[in-house]
């Protein structure tokens, strides 16, 4: 659906919007109707597939945490072992780095895909208020 599409305009948006809502008052009403349970249903599965999506990296997250602790846990071990290998701890301490490195570069963009359902959520409003000042109702305050 286009209008659902995040890459249309909120002008061009609301140009769909008014060239599909036409006719008599009650052919509007209908139109109107049926065009926001569409991009309702649309946007609102897009949001839930980003929430999945959030929640496979929450998981993934706390796997890789949990990764990092066992590995400084036998780093540790390794180090204060008695006939300890410095070559091992060496590459494990290595490992960890890496690990490390990329658990932190994702915990980064967590922010950002967090706000991908906020933006869906936001368009959505957005689309029904463009709708509503189509049918000449008031749009709901922001």
């Amino acid at each position: 659906m286009r209008l659902a599409a995040r890459r249309t305009s909120m002008e061009d948006a609301r140009k769909l919007i008014a060239d599909f809502v036409a006719g008599s008052r009650e052919e509007k009403q209908q139109k109107a109707k049926s065009l926001f349970a569409a991009l309702y249903s649309t946007l609102n599965a897009q949001r839930d597939e980003v929430m999945n999506g959030i929640e496979r990296f929450s998981r993934k997250q706390k796997v890789m945490a949990e990764n990092i602790r066992e590995q400084m846990r036998k780093i540790r071990e390794l180090q204060d072992a008695p006939n300890a290998d410095p070559a091992r701890s060496d590459e494990l301490a290595s490992q960890l780095v890496w690990q490390t490195r990329i658990f932190d570069d994702r915990r980064k963009s967590t922010a950002y895909v967090c706000d991908v359902p906020v933006l869906i959520e936001k368009r959505l409003f957005d689309l029904a208020s463009a709708i509503q000042i189509d049918l000449g109702v008031d749009p709901p305050a922001k």
